[in-house]
């Protein structure tokens, strides 16, 4: 595309970056702007500034404005239109041409805020971006910015045949397999199969490649973010896109094309992907061919890659060497079936040979013309496909011919089908009056004439269908035929191909001059010749040599006027100056003059065409435009020749030139005709235009439209009167109208009915316009239909329709409303007999309710009774319309005869048809309807029955649903009424009366205000102007007075009908409530409960005036969640009931909560919160619940805490074992010296019978003694001894109302210590009575010595004798007494108490 820099450019070289990311840089680019014809390129800034020695710029100017933007305005786009090179600037005026029409520069800024670089894009068209393209431009030139300013290792290719930047793709072998992948979304797991890890020349085990993050890291890193973002959609079940090619890097560093696919993917039940699949293609050896190719010849790149995707490459004899998988995939052949196959084995034999000719002429270096040919599939269908060889059998990489092919079956086939008749007769040119035919280009077959045509020619209509063009030239003329057939294709538009000569009927020789237009018909290729005679133009031309005079006259005539060019002299006739509107003395005309006259458009065509017939000495014949002094515009048709000169080098040319503006105009005016006629969805008719009496104008010509509609073909009606369209049933009134409106050559207007060609009606709108000629003389009818049967259907079904709401409108019950409906529809129709079947109350059969038979079908119905016959079929096919739900249609003929031959029926009845009455997918019932054949099928046609039943099923439920209605009305037990708006009952329900007491005409006379109590009138009153406003209320409350006297509380729900200046009203007697609620409202004060709400869906809370009160706040406060929650004590508090909250959302939990609040007035309060959710279809629509003041009970309940605390502490304290049991016996406290004392635990005997927890160590029996004094005396005290125990109990019980309470103390050490002593003093009692006696004597010595000293009774001799004895006696008394004290030490040190052997 683009060299080393750009012409325009030269001080601009091509940016030395990587291929593939100049490649892509510019492919993004393509793909942004959307444009083939834009050209790309990615150039440097120059290293100088430009500025020569002397301060000159030396570059051209756009290079200079270029570097000024780049320098002012470096972060915007450069849009530049109309550029010339330096070069051409210096050229003739003549040959100034722009070298490209349109360029825009994107500037490459790096991070230093300079230019670099810039993206130019070249066009010679106009290149118009919008916002977006603009913006894309300018992040491309963002991204590009990095690849050139980053560091990186420049690497020179060897050789000109080098690709890809030093990247070796030869190095690989052909991989025909295609290697399997899987990614498991769930678990993010992705398994590749060892195919892929040959591909990258790794084994199985020497890459880790289990997440896609593993793969990213072997995609080339311009790839990188395309594959995560594919992999991204793909991850979200989007596979829109199922296909991705990236490069990823080989084990030895070079880089290889693959193509990700996904093939398969699987969702779990609640539609999440599972895992997807696919498989990956090493496509390296296919872009490498087309490298190779873009590198010798770019263009082919394009042309591959815009739809030639089949590729192939095969040997000198057509044997394939590699085939790509879409060449694989579109034949059905797998790599190992076509290896080594000849490609010429697969072409039809048809074409064979000729594209092995072409092939072989294409190896001696020969073009290689592409033609469509036939090649088989696996299957052995032939596929159409074109080819493009590209001989690369020098190249040592590839080392064939690259064969790139598409397929073009559909394309091939879909012309084949196409009809070459499909636009023939759209061509409405029979009016002109130069010769017209269309050619078809291919066969040459002519396939149609105007009537100029038939009487110039001679031959007849059918003659010329039966001929080519070839058969209107003499022999000797047919090859200049071909030469301008060739000519006419490359052109587009009308071409003007010249004068030839043509033959008549009659044998005679005509010049013509042919003007070509290119046209389609029914997807054929045609043109549109126009014939002019030009037979006298050319021998008045020849004569003109003879009488300039004479030439002078024809030229004014024909508007022709003749030049002269002799060398460099050119000289004009005086018509060519009339034609011009210039005067010939004042502004004679030379060749610069003569050119600035050409219109613009024209004038680089103009001097093409007069440099090629002097340069090459041949004919000349152009049209062009010419623009006149006053601006206005005509069209030339200028002829040229060359004569013969006799000097050598003298060059002498002559022509004419003609005034064809005019007609100019009619070919346009015609063609604008011919495509308004062709495309119109209106029929088109013209007749002649007489005669008036039968059978009236002949029809002329017909449109394809007028066939479709009436199902005529042109040739049915030619020659024939309009009137075969019409019927018994065509309007006579209109058709009167018309005939009188044609006799006075008016147009008109009509709408009747016509028939088609099978009979069938239908609604037609005409409009009759008169054609005259340019006399004035009229010549034509031309009328404009348009079937507008939809439109008079609609218009009789929407009558249809009003006519039977109305009827339904006319009657109360519901049977009536229906006969009334048959007898209209039987007249509406013309049908025989019509029935009406609907479904019983509980909705399981069908039952007959109403019928009609058409007057002439009476003797069916004796006395009014349903016939048999008729009641048998028209039944069954109720059921089974009723079943289906949907219309069924039965043949009576089919139906064994049974009512044909019936006596008086006439017409005969032909078929019955079953209507289902559908509203809103409830079926209401079935009609049935007879038909004869008088019958109209208006309400039997798909478009209109349904619609129709849907109308009449919806009125028989408005019916029932008014009658049902209407009952409830009347037995409602609440007051149903209707108001107006000047106050007054306009019309109530029984229970009114009732309800108040007085009868339907007292309460309709007077004003509704005077029955409400006095106390509420005024309120009432407000109600009643609120109602007048257009507004609804759902409660309001009042009292009325009965006719007793008695007060009744009425609760009012009430919305105004505006349409109908009517209120619609229902009042509940509220009385017994008002009573009730009155009675809840004390209780409610008296137990300080409040009611709150809560509603999910407004976020609306709702708080009694007692729960206000509570909380210490004003009555209009209105409650949010937060300042509810604001009134918590604590945080926990708020958390636990917001934790409440979302249960009962979520769970429906219900919950009941006391804590403490602190209220509006800043006051402590316990209060006792319960919340209930209420559920609707599983969706939470509120919570409501209750606030309850329980300060003064929640009070006690802590003091009353704290005092059993306080007694636990004590009890729990005590040296005693505690226990407390109910009046049963059940233990209800037991301390910690009872756990002790019994070795049972506190936990294990709380609630249990102590009896029965006990009974191992207490004998129940044994208490009773105990249990008369407790209930008598209150308490009881006792000690025992408990043998399990081994130990000594004092126990003391005391009696309260409910409960006894024990103290136990454990007395066994005590006890054994009072055993003890009472053993000691029984043993030392006994050693006394044992020893007083001894002791006694000794004692007794001792007194009766004592006495006798005493006494004077001893003398001196004796004294020492008795002294003796007190000695003795004290002996003997100390050693009683020292054997007293021994046995006391024994008693004390010796003793052992036992307790008693039983408790």
């Amino acid at each position: 595309m683009f060299k080393n820099r750009i012409e325009s450019l030269p001080t601009f070289s091509i940016l030395e970056i990587p291929r593939r990311n100049y490649n892509d840089i510019c492919q993004l680019a393509s793909f942004i702007l959307d444009s083939p014809s834009i050209k790309i390129a990615i150039l440097k800034s120059p290293i100088t500034s430009g500025i020569d020695s002397i301060g000159k710029y030396s570059g051209t100017n756009l290079e200079k404005h270029i570097l000024d933007h780049l320098e002012n305005s470096p972060n915007t786009l450069l849009d530049i239109k109309e550029t010339w090179d330096e070069e051409q600037r210096e050229g003739s005026a003549s040959d100034l041409k722009a070298s490209y029409e349109h360029l825009i520069i994107a500037p490459l800024v790096d991070s230093y805020k300079k230019a670099v670089g810039i993206i130019c894009f070249f066009s010679h068209k106009t290149i118009t971006l919008n916002k977006q393209q603009k913006e894309l431009i300018k992040a491309l030139a963002n991204q590009t910015v990095p690849l050139i300013t980053a560091p990186r290792e420049k690497i020179k290719p060897k050789s000109h045949q080098a690709f890809f930047d030093n990247i070796n793709l030869g190095y690989y072998s052909e991989v025909n397999g295609t290697a399997s992948w899987k990614f498991d979304v769930t678990t993010n797991n992705l398994w590749l199969s060892p195919l892929f890890f040959e591909m990258l020349g790794f084994k199985s085990d020497e890459l880790k490649l289990s997440s896609i993050d593993n793969w990213v890291d072997l995609v080339f890193f311009l790839d990188q973010d395309k594959l995560i973002a594919i992999w991204r959609e793909w991850s979200n079940n989007n596979f829109l896109r199922n296909e991705l090619e990236c490069r990823v890097v080989h084990k030895s560093g070079d880089l290889v094309f693959i193509n990700i696919e996904v093939s398969n993917s699987k969702v779990n039940d609640d539609n999440q992907l599972i895992f997807f699949e696919g498989d990956i293609q090493d496509i390296t050896t296919q872009k490498k061919v087309w490298q190779q190719i873009e590198l010798i010849n770019p263009k082919y790149t394009s042309v591959i890659q815009a739809g030639y995707n089949w590729m192939a490459i095969v040997d000198i004899k057509g044997n394939y060497s590699y085939v790509n998988s879409t060449l694989k995939s579109a034949l059905g052949y797998s790599s190992e079936e076509l290896m080594d196959q000849n490609f010429f084995g697969f072409i039809h034999d048809a074409e064979k040979e000729k594209v092995s000719y072409n092939f072989s002429k294409f190896l001696t270096n020969e073009p290689f013309v592409s033609k469509p040919f036939r090649y088989k599939h696996k299957n052995g269908n032939w596929k159409w496909i074109e080819i493009l060889f590209i001989n690369l059998n020098d190249d040592p990489m590839i080392q064939g011919i690259v064969i790139n092919a598409r397929d073009i079956t559909e394309r091939v086939l879909h012309n084949k089908k196409i009809k070459a008749s499909e636009e023939k007769h759209r061509l409405l040119f029979n009016s002109s009056p130069y010769p017209k035919y269309i050619l078809e280009i291919d066969s040459l077959r002519i396939l149609d004439v105007n009537e100029a045509m038939l009487n110039f020619y001679g031959y007849s209509r059918e003659e010329f269908k039966t001929m080519t063009a070839l058969d209107l030239r003499p022999e000797h003329e047919i090859s200049k035929l071909m030469e301008g057939l060739r000519e006419f294709q490359m052109q587009e538009e009308t071409l003007n191909s010249g004068i030839y000569l043509h033959k008549k009927k009659n044998g005679d020789l005509v010049k013509m001059e042919i003007v070509g237009q290119h046209v389609t018909i029914n997807g054929v290729k045609c043109i549109l010749v126009n014939c002019t005679d030009v037979s006298e133009r050319e021998q008045y031309l020849e004569e003109l040599k003879l009488s300039e005079q004479k030439l002078k006259r024809a030229s004014a005539i024909a508007k022709l006027g003749y030049w002269n060019l002799d060398d460099s002299i050119l000289t004009f006739s005086e018509e060519v100056y009339n034609i011009w509107e210039r005067n010939k003395d004042s502004n004679a005309l030379d060749y610069d003059s003569f050119l600035d006259t050409v219109h613009p458009d024209d004038r680089e065509a103009f001097v093409d065409q007069n440099k090629k017939a002097i340069s090459e000495n041949v004919n000349y014949d152009f049209v062009y435009r010419i623009v006149l002094p006053n601006n206005s515009v005509k069209w030339i048709h200028q002829l040229g020749r060359p004569i013969i000169s006799l000097h050598n080098g003298h060059k002498k040319y002559e022509g004419t030139v003609q005034d064809i503006t005019q007609r100019k105009k009619e070919e346009q005016h015609l063609k604008l005709l011919e495509s308004v006629v062709t495309n119109t969805k209106d029929a088109v008719l013209i007749t002649e235009a007489e005669p008036f009496h039968s059978p009236g104008p002949r029809i002329l010509y017909v449109n394809s439209a007028f066939t479709n509609m009436t199902g005529y073909t042109s040739e049915d009606v030619i020659g024939k009167s309009p009137r075969i369209l019409q019927g018994p049933k065509s309007d006579k009134a209109e058709l009167k109208r018309l005939s009188r409106a044609m006799r006075r050559w008016e147009p008109c207007e009509i709408t009747i009915i016509n028939y088609k060609k099978n009979g069938e009606e239908y609604w037609v709108n005409m409009s009759l316009n008169p054609v005259a000629d340019e006399k004035g003389w009229f010549t034509h009818w031309i009328a404009i239909e348009r079937d507008v049967s939809d439109q008079k259907n609609r218009e009789l079904l929407n009558k249809l329709i009003i006519d039977i709401s109305v009827l339904f409108s006319y009657e109360k019950d519901l049977k009536p409303c229906l006969l009334s409906v048959l007898s209209y529809l039987s007249d509406f129709g013309e049908y025989a007999f019509s029935e009406i079947w609907l479904p019983n109350t509980e909705n399981t059969q069908l039952k007959f309710l109403v019928h009609n038979l058409k007057s002439n079908l009476k003797d069916l119905s004796p006395n009014g009774e349903r016939n048999e016959a008729i009641f048998e079929y028209s039944e069954r096919l109720a059921d089974a319309v009723w079943q289906n739900m949907a219309m069924e249609i039965w043949d009576v003929t089919e139906l064994n005869g049974a009512l044909t031959s019936l006596p008086g029926v006439d017409p005969q009845i032909l078929s019955l048809v079953g209507i289902p009455l559908i509203h809103k997918e409830n079926v209401f019932g079935v009609l049935i309807i007879g038909l004869d054949s008088e019958s109209k099928p208006l309400i039997l046609q798909e478009s209109h029955h349904q619609e129709f039943s849907n109308h009449l099923a919806a009125e028989i439920n408005r019916k029932l649903l008014e009658n049902e209605l209407d009952r409830i009305f009347s037995f409602a037990p609440d007051i149903l009424c209707k108001a107006s708006y000047e106050g007054y009952f306009k019309k109530i329900n029984p229970a009114t009366s009732k309800l108040l007491g007085y009868t339907e005409e007292e309460l309709l006379s007077k004003k509704i205000i005077e029955f409400v109590h006095p106390d509420d009138r005024e309120e009432t009153r407000n109600q009643q102007l609120f109602l007048y406003k257009g507004n609804s209320y759902k409660y309001f409350e009042n009292r009325y007075i009965t006719k007793s006297g008695e007060t009744i509380w009425l609760s009012w729900t009430a919305r105004p009908i505006p349409e109908e200046d009517a209120i619609y009203a229902v009042a509940k007697d509220i009385t017994e409530n008002k009573e009730l609620k009155n009675i809840l409202n004390e209780v409610t004060d008296l137990a300080v409960i409040g009611a709150w709400e809560l509603n999910l869906k407004s976020g609306h809370i709702y708080w009694s005036e007692m729960t206000k009160k509570i909380h210490e706040v004003d009555d209009n406060y209105s409650p949010t969640i937060n300042s509810v929650l604001g009134y918590c004590r604590d945080n926990e508090t708020k958390e636990t009931i917001v934790s409440y909250m979302h249960n009962a959302v979520k769970k429906g939990e219900s919950w009941d909560l006391e804590f403490e609040i602190i209220t509006a007035q800043g006051n402590e309060r316990w209060v006792r919160m319960i919340g209930k959710p209420d559920f609707i279809d599983d969706d939470c629509l509120r919570i409501f619940g209750s606030f309850q003041d329980i300060n003064d009970l929640k009070t006690s309940q802590l003091k009353v805490e704290l005092a059993n605390n306080e007694k636990h502490s004590i009890l729990e304290s005590i040296g005693d074992a505690f226990v407390s049991v109910d009046n049963n016996w059940d233990v209800t406290y037991w301390n910690k010296v009872a756990e002790e004392l019994f070795s049972v635990q506190r936990a294990n005997i709380i609630g249990i019978n102590i009896w029965k927890a006990l009974g191992n160590i207490v004998d129940p029996v044994f208490f009773l003694k105990y249990y008369k004094p407790i209930k008598t005396d209150g308490s009881v005290y006792f000690q025992e001894y408990f043998s399990v125990l081994n130990e000594w109990l004092e126990i003391s019980v005391y009696h309260s109302v409910n409960t006894y309470s024990l103290y136990i103390r454990n007395i066994t050490e005590m006890k054994e210590s009072q055993i003890a002593v009472e053993q000691q003093n029984d043993k030392l009692r006994e050693i006394a009575w044992t020893q007083s006696h001894v002791v006694r004597a000794p004692l007794a010595r001792l007194m009766g010595i004592i006495d006798l000293f005493n006494e004077n009774m001893v003398d001196e001799t004796e004294k020492n004798e008795l002294l003796d004895h007190v000695y003795q006696s004290a002996t003997e008394l100390d050693g009683i007494i020292q054997e007293i004290v021994q046995k006391s030490q024994s008693v004390i040190s010796n003793q052992n108490p036992r307790p008693p052997d039983k408790f």
